[in-house]
């Protein structure tokens, strides 16, 4: 970051793995929390939780469903 003059990065992926980056370089590292669609209240019951607002510091809320391992379709192909 610093040879191309990139002060601070906004980080989304795995929440601990971008927990973890950004105790590792605080100040530099700013978390964007990832929230599943399928369970929006466990989404909203650790967003409440101080782990990863007020713990690990994250700035931002990402909801993509086309990023899950699953998806849900609305019609069964045959």
């Amino acid at each position: 970051m610093d040879r191309h003059g990139v002060r601070a990065a906004l980080m989304a992926g795995d929440n601990e793995a971008v927990a973890g980056a950004q105790r590792a370089h605080p100040g530099r590292i700013f978390g964007e929390y990832h929230a599943s669609p399928t369970d929006i209240m466990r989404a909203v019951r650790e967003l409440e939780h101080e782990h990863y607002v007020r713990g690990c510091g994250f700035v931002a809320l990402r909801i993509e469903p086309y990023l899950l391992a699953f998806v849900r379709a609305s019609v069964r192909v045959t």
